[in-house]
Order: structure tokens, then C-alpha cells, then sequence
């Protein structure tokens, strides 16, 4: 996956090395050399130009995914991939259907900012995604059952939102 971003990064490493994201649109064959085939410069300049996508932050949302700062790199992460996000400290641990978890440094406040509709906060720690929620247990501090077997404790200050998050699906 990581492969598939790497066009992406050196595409804002040229911005980084240029003064403006003007700059470099206007010189697209900098950015057509250092793309894969099949990707072209206007696709990845129509990201980078989205007011979300601030290349100063951690975190640049598009439709269907995000794109995380990493230490190796960016990694693209997408939405439908994802379960649910567990916050320690300033750490996210992003939890996917494949059963693979991918560590990011960020604030779940930051993080929830960024995700669709689709994503709700469930506890003070947890994000979750509520096309995965399976079974709801309704009892003050009950939990919810996920996808793939995951219960996650919902805290009562949130249950409203759970259930508003679910009805709007």
C-alpha cells in the first residue's frame, strides 16, 4: 500500500522544495517525472490543492481515505478498511478488517476532525466505524460488538451520538 502513496509524497516534497503549490502546478512535468503510469500530474495537483489537504499537518483527508505522516512515509489508509482508531496518549492505533493495526502519532480530536460521517466517537479513547458496529448493548456503559468480534466499552456521554451516527447511514 505504501507504494501506492509514494507519488503522493514526492509530489509534496516538490512543493516543499518550491515556494508556492502554484509554482509547481505550473511546472507539471516536475511532477510527471516522478510519478508511476497511469497516475497524471493534474489527479495528484487536484488533491494537493484541497483546502483539508495542509501539507504542514499529519493527517490530509480526501474522499475515501487518508493519507498519514509516518516515519518510513505517508500511508494511505482507507475508510472502508478501517474498524475502529484506539488513542493513547498521542498515539492512534488504527485497527482494520484485514486484522492488521497501522500506529500513527495524532490526537483522536485531530483524527475525528478528519473522518466522514460514517465514524463516530464511541469513548473517550475510541473511535469506531458504525458500518461495523454489529450489536449494540444499550445498558448504561454496555458495549459495542464490532465486525470482526471486537467489543468496545461505549462511554454514556456518547451513546446519543452513536445512535445518531447509526440513523443517518
Amino acid at each position: 500500500m505504501r507504494a501506492k502513496v509514494t507519488y503522493l509524497y514526492k509530489a509534496l516534497k516538490l512543493i516543499a522544495m518550491t515556494e508556492t503549490i502554484e509554482t509547481t502546478i505550473n511546472n507539471r512535468t516536475q511532477i510527471s517525472a516522478v510519478l508511476p503510469a497511469g497516475v497524471t500530474a493534474q489527479e495528484v495537483i487536484e488533491i494537493l490543492i484541497k483546502p483539508e489537504m495542509n501539507t504542514n499537518s499529519r493527517i490530509m483527508a480526501d474522499k475515501d481515505f487518508l493519507i498519514m505522516k509516518h516515519p518510513q512515509g505517508p500511508v494511505k489508509v482507507l475508510f472502508d478498511d478501517m474498524l475502529y482508531v484506539h488513542s493513547v496518549d498521542n498515539s492512534a492505533h488504527f485497527y482494520m478488517k484485514n486484522g492488521s493495526r497501522k500506529d500513527f502519532t495524532c490526537s483522536l480530536k485531530t483524527l475525528l476532525k478528519q473522518l466522514p460521517a460514517m465514524f463516530c466517537q464511541a469513548a473517550k479513547a475510541y473511535i469506531v466505524n458504525a458500518k461495523e458496529i454489529k450489536e449494540i448493548d444499550p445498558i448504561r456503559d454496555g458495549s459495542l460488538t464490532m465486525s470482526n468480534g471486537k467489543q468496545i466499552k461505549h462511554g454514556r456521554e456518547y451513546f446519543k451520538n452513536i445512535i445518531t451516527t447509526l440513523d443517518s447511514l
